[in-house]
């Protein structure tokens, strides 16, 4: 993931968008998420937040109070998952759209938070 980090990082300098590799470092957090939450290896997008919504959406009040306490941060990150999916993710892999330079900078600035998220949760490869 560090090395996609940096990618992204410098790709934002130069005149194309980053945002296929911004969507690659998502997979990254995406994936570690999922491994928090005890799901295996999924073949797409789909079906990891699928996986992710059911157990999320599942019913926490027979879970141990340290698990409980992590509910409302499982459910904020799907749904910022979910967001970028449907805004940028799928537009940008399945070649619908493309972005200007200043539309990659906000896409970067809020994959940078999610994963700034994940990491300052301890969920990291």
């Amino acid at each position: 993931m560090t090395f996609q980090k940096r990618e992204a990082a410098w790709r934002l300098k130069e005149t194309r968008p980053p945002y296929f590799i911004v969507m690659r470092v998502m997979e990254a957090g995406l994936k570690v998420l999922a491994k928090d939450l005890g799901i295996p290896y999924a073949p797409s997008w789909e079906s990891y937040l699928q996986q992710i919504i059911k157990i999320v959406g599942a019913d926490w009040e027979s879970k141990a109070p340290e698990e409980i306490k992590k509910q409302p941060f499982y459910k904020d990150i799907t749904g910022d998952l979910q967001a970028i999916k449907i805004a940028w993710r799928n537009p940008t892999m399945h070649i619908v759209k493309t972005y200007d330079r200043d539309a990659a900078r906000q896409i970067f600035a809020c994959v940078k938070q999610l994963m700034a998220r994940l990491c300052d949760a301890g969920l990291m490869e």
